[in-house]
């Protein structure tokens, strides 16, 4: 088979913008790097954002709220094009791509986790500081991608559907590839968790969207009925004083201890409980579930397709169901029983595993001078 002809297309978005705070990003870059030794003829391309504009990025971080000043700052971010040309013999494969225009010309294939109609109904990821004329002209360039690409690739149904009721794509367009996660490095320990001792693990980059004020909160009611139970923070997340919470902070990718670190809480946690306010893709809890722990996730978004039975979802604002969630997974036995089911349910889905899925889909989509001999 000739190798796939792609370029891959990867938005820079500057601290502060979009999805700044998300591991969807990472995430896209790396279903990008098993691409080559799937056997593509891979050329990455990125879209750098002018000048003016990343001035504008740097003066819009000093301001906050709804401000005028910061939304007209946004605005420009938002229209600025991309800088790249596509060879007309390769596709354009983009993730996380309706900050910037769609070429003019040649093949495009997209993958992403929500639609920007979704994001601004939900005011996620920075949408909601938008005017309306800005947020319509940042839904109708994410439609331009969509309605062009010849694949798009959709974490979930709440996104597909989102694709063909709100864009037009045609369905037969669509494939739903559900959230990959990343195999720790080092092999899991052969131990049994200790059910008995309810130990909670929250982990995010931003804390108020990933809802953890709810999550101590919640904890407190917890604390008080199970003495012994714990609940370890994990991330960009503020410094909580409280008997049984344990603050980790973030703990960087690439350092070995730190990387220890983190793989323990998750072979030794009893539940995830990360109850966002909106979770398109669920990265974190693909993670958990990987590894047998349960996970509490939101109704919000598309996390809930992936938890499927190995968890519960809660209405994210109502601090009830959140702690009455917390408690349940008190329950050796069930959280025992759904990290078991989780761990079935994943299965498959790592980046590696994902992205060869993509890679053929690709194939039998394409034309031959670009998708190769069939």
């Amino acid at each position: 088979m000739v190798p796939l002809k792609v370029a891959t297309l990867v938005p820079n978005r500057p601290d502060g913008v979009g999805n700044a705070n998300s591991s969807a990003g990472v995430g896209s870059i790396r279903i990008e790097t098993e691409f080559e030794p799937l056997g593509a003829d891979l050329i990455r391309l990125s879209a750098p954002l002018p000048p003016n504009v990343a001035r504008a990025v740097r003066l819009a971080g000093r301001l906050t709220g709804r401000s005028f000043e910061r939304s007209q700052m946004l605005a420009l971010i938002r229209r600025a094009s991309a800088n790249f040309e596509l060879a007309s013999e390769r596709v354009l494969f983009a993730m996380q791509s309706s900050i910037v225009e769609p070429p003019a010309t040649g093949l495009i294939a997209s993958r992403n986790d929500a639609t920007v109609k979704l994001l601004v109904e939900h005011g996620a990821f920075g949408y909601g500081e938008l005017s309306e004329r800005v947020a319509r002209a940042a839904i109708d360039r994410d439609r331009r991608w969509s309605r062009r690409s010849v694949l798009c690739v959709s974490s979930s149904q709440w996104h597909a559907g989102s694709l063909v009721d709100d864009y037009g794509v045609d369905p037969d367009r669509i494939l739903i590839e559900a959230q990959p996660f990343e195999p720790f490095k080092s092999a899991p320990a052969v131990r049994e968790r200790d059910w008995s001792a309810p130990k909670f693990l929250f982990a995010g980059l931003d804390w108020e969207r990933k809802n953890g004020a709810r999550v101590v909160e919640g904890f407190r009611k917890v604390r008080a009925l199970y003495p012994n139970a714990e609940l370890h923070l994990m991330g960009r997340v503020p410094q909580v004083e409280e008997l049984g919470v344990i603050n980790h902070g973030f703990l960087k990718s690439g350092d070995e201890q730190q990387e220890a670190e983190r793989q323990d809480l998750y072979e030794t946690g009893t539940c995830l409980v990360v109850p966002s306010l909106i979770e398109p893709g669920g990265h974190i809890h693909a993670e958990a579930l990987s590894v047998g722990m349960p996970v509490i996730g939101t109704k919000v978004g598309g996390n809930r397709e992936l938890i499927g039975s190995a968890g519960l979802v809660v209405t994210p604002t109502d601090q009830q169901e959140v702690t009455d969630a917390m408690l349940r997974m008190c329950d050796p036995q069930r959280a025992r029983s759904m990290g078991q089911l989780g761990q079935r349910q994943v299965a498959g889905r790592t980046y590696q595993q994902s992205a060869s899925r993509i890679y053929s889909e690709l194939v039998e989509r394409l034309p031959k001078s670009v998708g190769g001999v069939r």
